[in-house]
This record gives structure tokens, C-alpha cells and sequence, in this order.
């Protein structure tokens, strides 16, 4: 019986972790001009749809590193991105790769065996942590600018 609560309690962790973080994509979509904008931000939640979600995840990665990357071209190019010496350029996919390895170990993480699953998700959750921490970046730098 103690097992079944410890596993609803995570259940309903990871769901609530799972719509705070829609909810950061979400909003950090709106953050950027419609103009420079790959994907309305209300598409980030059809992540939510089962199994479409897996299919999904990847293009919301994608809009969000194309769109990020128009704001902040869009604000060079009107001079009112400043670098300082420890900035670099504006790369090409911002939050790309990150966000690509961790839609491919999150599909994978569905294998239906057992100690393969607790490895690829363990990975896939730091993976996920990793890119949150580099849409961060990209976040401020958008305040900021």
C-alpha cells in the first residue's frame, strides 16, 4: 500500500513538473514578438495529447530556437543588442542541441525495459534540467536586451 502512495506522489509530481514547464515554454514564446515567432504559443500544449505529445515535443524545440534566434537578430539588427566581451554571436539554433537530446531521450525513455528505462530516463531528466537551464539564458538575455 505504501508503494501505491510514493507512486501516485511522483505521478502527480511529474505532471505538475511537466505543466510548469509547458507553462515556461509557453511563456517564453509570448516573451518574443509576434513577428519573430516560428509557432503561436498556445501549440505548446499539445504536448500534452498522449503519444503526439512524443512527436510534438521536437517541433516546439524547433520553433522555440527559430524564434529565439529572430528576436535577437531582429534586435542586432536594429542596434539595440549591445555584447559585451563576454558574449559571443547569436548561434545559429539557440537551445537546439539541448533541446534535441532531451525529445530523443525523453521517446526513448518509453522502452518497455525495465533497467533500460531507469538509465535512459535518469539521463533524459538531465538532460531536460539541461536545456530549461539554457532557455534560461536565452530568457534573461531577451530581458535584458
Amino acid at each position: 500500500m505504501e508503494y501505491a502512495y510514493l507512486s501516485l506522489t511522483l505521478l502527480l509530481l511529474f505532471i505538475a513538473l511537466a505543466i510548469a514547464f509547458l507553462y515556461y515554454q509557453y511563456y517564453l514564446l509570448n516573451r518574443i514578438k509576434i513577428e519573430n515567432r516560428v509557432m503561436r504559443p498556445g501549440y505548446v500544449w499539445l504536448q500534452l495529447i498522449p503519444l503526439f505529445g512524443l512527436y510534438w515535443q521536437f517541433r516546439v524545440v524547433t520553433a522555440i530556437s527559430k524564434s529565439i534566434y529572430g528576436e535577437l537578430e531582429s534586435r542586432l539588427d536594429k542596434g539595440s543588442l549591445i555584447f559585451n566581451q563576454n558574449d559571443s554571436l547569436i548561434p545559429r539554433k539557440p537551445a537546439y542541441t539541448e533541446g534535441i537530446i532531451y525529445c530523443i531521450l525523453m521517446c526513448a525513455s518509453v522502452i518497455p525495459i525495465a533497467s533500460l528505462k531507469i538509465y535512459i530516463t535518469g539521463i533524459a531528466i538531465g538532460s531536460w534540467i539541461r536545456y530549461i537551464i539554457v532557455l534560461r539564458g536565452f530568457e534573461r538575455k531577451l530581458k535584458n536586451y
